[in-house]
């Protein structure tokens, strides 16, 4: 039992603090010139993308390249190349994750067949970059932009002091500017938003919700109703943990 509540505990603390995700870019990128062939685009950029022998054996850059230039890819800037490189990396993953290619997930149509979902994959990722782009060009003050919807192509995009926040019953994840520790537990815990913050929840399809959810519970957590609550930091709610293990073992052991 002791194991157990203490595994639990350990459980319940990392839900909390876990999945904190950032996307922005902040270094200017290098601006590109050059002719739009695969040599010329591999010789500026091969060594802006970081080496990674297994995705270089899978999806090797040269023919990656003529890939994206057989779909009308133009190659601007430095960014371009990073983020059309990228989306290699993801793949190597998902292909022997044959759960993803079924969920419809990520705005991907369900399929069961690995070169559909690879096709598909590739295409969305394409799209949203360039999405990106076009957000950043009308307007420079964008730092990125969260796609939301069941088709996950409605755009919301995302400027300084604007985080995305998906709950579930104990922990939550958060996309865009980077909250504090405190800031993001007083949300959490209190319901309490940042002053001069945009907060935008969305729920597991991504669709925006009309009212925030209610901040977490002693219940949320597997915690009895009686104890303080709301914690003030993540220390206090450490005690609020350790005096109910404490409790609970004294309790085990009569």
């Amino acid at each position: 039992m002791r194991n157990f509540l203490m595994t639990l505990v350990t459980l319940c603390l990392c839900m909390v603090v876990s999945c904190i995700k950032v996307e922005t870019t902040s270094t200017s990128p290098t601006k590109y010139e050059g002719p739009q062939t695969v040599d010329a685009l591999f010789e500026t950029f091969k060594e802006k993308v970081g080496t990674n022998p297994e995705v270089d054996e899978k999806y090797p850059q040269v023919k990656w390249l003529q890939m994206l230039l057989e779909k009308g890819i133009t190659i601007e800037h430095s960014r371009d190349y990073s983020r059309y490189m990228s989306i290699r990396r993801r793949l190597v993953r998902l292909e022997n994750q044959p759960e993803e290619w079924v969920s419809g997930k990520l705005g991907i149509p369900s399929t069961d067949d690995w070169e559909t979902y690879k096709s598909a994959y590739i295409d969305r990722k394409i799209w949203e970059y360039q999405q990106l782009k076009a957000a950043m060009q009308a307007d420079p003050k964008v730092l990125d932009i969260l796609f939301v919807g069941p088709d996950r192509k409605t755009i919301i995009p995302l400027y300084d002091k604007t985080v995305r926040v998906h709950r579930t019953r104990g922990s939550a994840s958060f996309t865009g500017s980077m909250l504090s520790d405190q800031q993001r537990f007083d949300l959490l815990f209190k319901g309490k938003h940042p002053r001069g913050w945009k907060i935008i929840y969305v729920d597991k399809a991504g669709n925006i919700l009309p009212e925030k959810p209610d901040p977490i519970s002693p219940e949320d957590l597997g915690l009895p109703e009686d104890v303080p609550w709301p914690p003030k930091n993540q220390e206090h709610l450490d005690r609020i943990y350790n005096e109910v293990r404490h409790s609970k073992i004294l309790e085990d052991n009569r």
